[in-house]
């Protein structure tokens, strides 16, 4: 039987970084966490080191030795004349490249272990399902190990606030991803890294058509864009981007009977909409642990910038016999779990009950970064007078049959202000939403 291979290690970049960090006490602040060594005598020594230096002690071989007796770890760091032999030959001039050695070592033995417990599991599983599932994730967590994960000073963090600040005022900013609509954008901020922002609307109030636009707005930037439809087919998404794309009404596309402009339009968006980075899963039965799956898919292979899911309540979720708001909330907390795991907006849309609330309201409301209400009555002129417009909204535009004044109310909102109205335009017949200007 063959021997166990030794697991990734480079113990002289350990006792090399140990030295540099006794030497110059500073290049504790960057130094990598005591489990990123391998040896237990070296993590021991980094972790007091650290301690000394967030407890402000002053720092040399004999100040280390002290603490280590007082905290009785000789034996555990293999004797008195350990320390002397790890400070030897101090060069923190090439802590650097030691610090580099020591995390890579310790994300290869990282990627052992995931390995190891997907391999234990296709043992141990009752179905090959559950293994692509962890395999999957699991491949999502290896991706992540290239990020240096450490307890960074303060200043760090508020310096990278201060500088993301100044991106945005240059608006070169990635935090969050514009959804092409000015006023959503502003009033909202809806679709930033690791959030999860839901649209909520009643029946033809045009919410899937607002979703419709906003993928189409954000692919026609370059980024890809993975969507699931639980409801619409993949050709019927096609059918209100030609329409709105190709400013053409759908009782046009339905019918098949358009003008001889309309069909040069129709031309000139089938041929953009066929270069667009979309991805679409119209499986109508799908199920919350095959969103994640595919989603993880897409995010490794096109770099996938947004997903959209259409609509919540038709995701199948747990197989036992839960009720439907149990359900919902499940639902809705791995959809936000999805985001953070992928870094990137998840966008979903929820349907309103007859008395104009959210489905199984408490746990998308808790779950949403940002929650939206299309609302709508029998006049939708007279539903939209009492907005509060703080930005002069351009009325003249709804002035046709065709297009009216939708107002968004901001339920929720946790980078701005909430319980806030304002108004976009949606014209019915293309299926596309705008700015009121």
């Amino acid at each position: 039987m063959n021997a166990p291979e030794r697991l990734p290690e480079d113990q002289e970049a350990e006792r090399a970084a140990i030295a540099a960090m006794i030497d110059e006490p500073t290049l504790i602040d960057s130094a990598p966490r005591a489990d990123e060594f391998n040896r237990t005598p070296h993590q021991i020594v980094v972790g007091i080191l650290s301690d000394m230096r967030n407890a402000g002690t002053p720092i040399d071989l004999v100040s280390v030795q002290s603490e280590i007796l007082k905290r009785k770890q000789v034996s555990n760091i293999g004797g008195a004349g350990q320390l002397s032999t790890m400070a030897g030959d101090p060069r923190p001039e090439h802590f650097s490249h030691y610090a580099d050695t020591i995390r890579d070592a310790a994300r290869c033995r990282k990627a052992i272990e995931i390995t190891e417990r997907i391999s234990r599991l296709a043992y141990q599983a009752g179905s090959f399902a559950d293994v692509a599932e962890e395999a999957e994730k699991s491949i999502t967590e290896i991706s992540s190990l290239s990020h240096v994960d450490r307890d960074e000073p303060m200043r760090e963090t508020v310096l990278r606030v201060i500088e993301e600040l100044d991106r945005r005022a240059r608006g070169e900013s990635d935090a969050f991803i514009s959804t092409g609509i000015e006023a959503l954008d502003r009033h909202t901020r809806c679709l930033g890294k690791g959030h999860l922002a839901v649209i909520g609307g009643g029946t033809s109030t045009g919410k899937t058509a607002l979703m419709c636009s906003i993928a189409l707005n954000v692919a026609m930037t370059g980024a890809h864009v993975g969507i699931f439809s639980l409801e619409m087919t993949r050709e019927e998404l096609v059918e209100r981007w030609l329409a709105n794309l190709g400013r053409i009404s759908m009782e046009s596309i339905m019918s098949g009977k358009l003008s001889a402009g309309e069909l040069a339009r129709m031309t000139e968006a089938t041929g953009r909409i066929s270069e667009l980075p979309f991805s679409i899963h119209d499986d109508f039965d799908a199920s919350l642990a095959g969103i994640r799956s595919r989603a993880r898919v897409w995010k490794t292979r096109h770099d996938t910038k947004l997903i959209v899911v259409d609509y919540l309540q038709l995701v199948q979720g747990l197989e036992d016999q839960r009720q439907r708001e149990q359900q919902v909330a499940h639902i809705s907390r791995q959809l936000k779990a999805m985001a953070g795991e992928l870094q990137i907006p998840v966008l979903a849309l929820t349907q309103l009950n007859e008395k104009g609330e959210v489905r199984e309201s408490r746990a998308i409301k808790q779950d949403a970064n940002t929650l939206l209400i299309i609302q709508a009555g029998t006049d939708d002129k007279d539903a939209a007078d009492d907005l509060e417009y703080n930005d002069a909204d351009d009325t003249s535009a709804m002035a046709t049959k065709s297009t009216i004044k939708r107002p968004i109310l901001i339920r929720k909102n946790r980078h701005g202000r909430k319980g806030f109205k304002f108004a976009l335009r949606f014209n019915q017949e293309q299926m596309r939403w705008d700015d009121m200007q």
